[in-house]
Formats: structure tokens, sequence, C-alpha cells
């Protein structure tokens, strides 16, 4: 591993540390901007990493202050820099780093590149779970427990709800709000406002949608498996027990019948250890010994047959969520959407500020942009407006969720 090699994993380490750590308000941009510091380092050719000293934070600082970032993002920076520097044991005084003087402006993420390769980790992440979800085209009780369904789904949520804030500028709020038949035509509706996307963001959101109605039940039989497990074999090794198999297939009535001349078997074997019992006759006691292992067995399999009918009801109580959105089959809350992004991406702040400054780059102002979000009567100037959005928006790479196998 080479230098800068060293100093990204050094930095890759330290942010996911401080991001575990409920106490800070750590996420993803914290390794962005030390990797931007760093590299700031290497082209104007200073001491280098990691013998840096005040004076190179401060020119640091005065650098990101003539690029016109804001006084709160230089002075986060600064605040980053230093919390880097405790962390790999590097002696700073704080009190040597002075906060350059800035005009006011809003926060942004520190390099619109850093877009592009935030949607590419997400994206990988979610394309490496789809390689395990590809092995298995129809999943079977037994082979359930394996499959990353529910990982899979959760990886794209999270890219999906990154790519919609970042090329639409919605709030948190906005998602929350979002159905399954949100989805219309080429945009999102939502009340009264009518959301235009970017074509290829419009099919994996229908590939999206296609693995909910296609595998939401068994990600919730997934979760029954692992939840309906008192003592014994769990459910997906039930299935392909030979005593067991029988049982599956008959109706709840014959189940219950099928479990009432099992406790009567096992009582009538209790029965019969009491009267052997009560000879006290030493030779007995191999028979004896037999027979409990008989009443053990019914003992087990009477568990296993209740907890197959415990499995089935519960099986029958799902419901499909409608909610475009969800974690464990609810519909994803507010506070969910913004920790994920802090975590996985960028604060939605940011990510959204960003998004603006690009439009208002291109001559869309966001007020402009909002109102045009607002459905009205004429259809044709509505599509002329989100068209020329979607023309100056960002616009993310062609990817696919394909999740079956060939």
């Amino acid at each position: 591993m080479n230098e800068k090699e060293d100093v990204l994993q050094t930095i890759i380490d330290f942010t996911e540390g401080m991001i575990i750590r409920r106490n800070t308000d750590a996420d993803r941009t914290w390794y962005y901007i030390l990797k931007g510091f760093f590299e700031y380092i290497q082209e104007e050719n200073t001491t280098g990493y990691p013998h840096y000293t005040e004076n190179t934070i401060n020119s640091y600082l005065n650098y990101l202050a003539e690029k016109e970032n804001s006084p709160f993002l230089v002075n986060r920076q600064k605040d980053i820099i230093i919390s880097f520097s405790k962390y790999i044991n590097k002696s700073i005084d704080p009190e040597k780093i002075k906060n350059p003087k800035v005009t006011m402006e809003i926060p942004l993420l520190v390099e619109e590149a850093d877009i592009n390769d935030t949607e590419n980790l997400l994206y990988q992440q979610v394309s490496r779970i789809r390689d395990e979800v590809k092995k298995v085209n129809q999943p079977t009780y037994d082979l359930l427990p394996t499959i990353p369904y529910e990982k899979f789904r959760d990886g794209m949520r999270n890219y999906l709800i990154f790519r919609l804030i970042i090329e639409t500028g919605v709030d948190d709020k906005d998602i929350l709000q979002l159905n399954i038949d949100s989805l219309y035509d080429n945009s999102i509706r939502l009340n009264n406002k009518k959301i235009p996307l970017q074509p290829y963001t419009i099919e994996l959101l229908k590939e999206y949608i296609s693995f909910r109605k296609e595998y939401d039940k068994w990600i919730f039989e997934q979760k029954l498996i692992q939840d309906v497990n008192f003592a014994g074999k769990r459910i997906n090794e039930l299935v392909t027990d030979d005593e067991m198999k029988h049982f599956f297939t008959l109706t709840l009535q014959e189940k219950l019948g099928e479990i009432e001349d099992q406790l009567t078997k096992q009582l009538m074997i209790e029965e019969n250890i009491q009267e052997l019992e009560d000879i006290d006759d030493e030779k007995l006691e191999k028979e004896i010994e037999a027979l409990e292992t008989d009443a053990d067995h019914i003992a087990a399999k009477i568990n296993e047959m209740k907890k197959i009918i415990v499995f089935e009801r519960k099986i029958a109580d799902y419901e499909f969520n409608d909610a475009l959105f969800i974690i464990n089959n609810l519909r994803v809350t507010s506070n969910f959407i913004t920790e994920t992004m802090k975590k996985e991406a960028f604060p939605i702040p940011l990510l959204q500020n960003t998004a603006y400054k690009r439009w208002e780059d291109a001559g869309l102002k966001a007020t402009r942009i909002k109102k045009t979000y607002i459905s009205s009567d004429n259809i044709e100037k509505d599509n002329e407006e989100h068209k020329r959005i979607l023309e100056s928006g960002f616009v993310l790479p062609k990817r696919s969720f394909e999740y079956r196998g060939e």
C-alpha cells in the first residue's frame, strides 16, 4: 500500500468510526473533506502527510474561503481536520488555527464530483448483493434464510432516495409520503405536485417496485423463520424433515387433530412409565429409558407442529405495504431518511443545495423550480419547464437492478 492509499484508508477508518459513535454529527462528507485536504497538501507540494502543521491548515482554510465556501463549511472543515489530527495522534494547537473572513453563502458540497463517487459507491453496494440474489431464481424455505433479499431491497431503497434527492431536490417529508402508485408516467405525483424524473431513474424505480411485489412476502417470511424459533428445528429445516413434510400439507383442523393424537400417545407412554416405575424392578430400567426417549421425541414433535401452526398463522397476517420506501414492512420515518442519508451519502440539505445550485447556474431559480413542480392546467407549458429542469440538473448514469438469474 503506497502513501496515498494509506492516507485514504486511515480517513475511511476514522470516518466510519466517528459515524458509529452516535454522539457526533459525522457523516460521509467527512471522508471527502479530509480527502480534499490531503489532495491540497499534495498539490501545494508542502510538507505532506502526516507532517502538516497549523500553518498548513490555515493555508487550506484560506484557500476554501477564496473559493467562496460558506463560513459554516470552512469552520466545519476546520473542526473535522482537528478531530482527525487527534485520531492520528498529531500534535495540533487549535488556538493557532484561525477562521478566515468569508462572505455568507449556503453550505454546498465541496466538489460536485463527490456526487458521482457516492452514486457509484451506493450502486456497487447494491450490485454486490444482487449477485447473491441472482444465484437463486425461485426461493424455497430450505434456502430462504441464506438469500439476502432484505439487504438487496434496503440497498435499492437507499440508492433511490439519494438519487431522487440529488435529481429533483425533494426533501425527506416529500419522500416520506411517496407510495408505489406515486410513480406515474415519467414523474412522481405527490398531492398537487408533479415532479419529473430522469428516464433512467424511472426504470430503476420500476425494477425496485417489481422486486418488492415479488419478494416482500418472502422477506416477511424470512423474518418469521428467525422469530418463530422456540426450541428444536427451524421452519426451513422442518420443511425438508421426512417426519414433518406431510404435516405441512394438512388443513388447520387436520393439524390440530394430529397434535391431539400425539398428545394421547405421549400420555399413554407416560402412564406406562409410571406403572413400570411402581414395580420397582431394576430389570425394567432399560425399558423405562426407551419409553422416556419415545416420550421426549413425541414432545419435540408436538413442539415442532405447534411451531408450524404459529408460522402459518403469522404468514396469513401479511399485508403488502403500499409505501414506496419501507423498513421491516413499515413506512420509513422522516428521521430514518435523514439519518440514512447522513450515514450512506450526505446530509439532505447539502444534497438539495447542490442540486439547486446546479439549476441556478443554468439560470433556473429555486423558487421557479418549486413553482413548476405544482401541477397547472397548462400541460404543454409544464412539460417544457420539466424538460428544462431535467436537462439542467444532475443526470446520473444508466443503471439496472436486474436481479433474475440467467
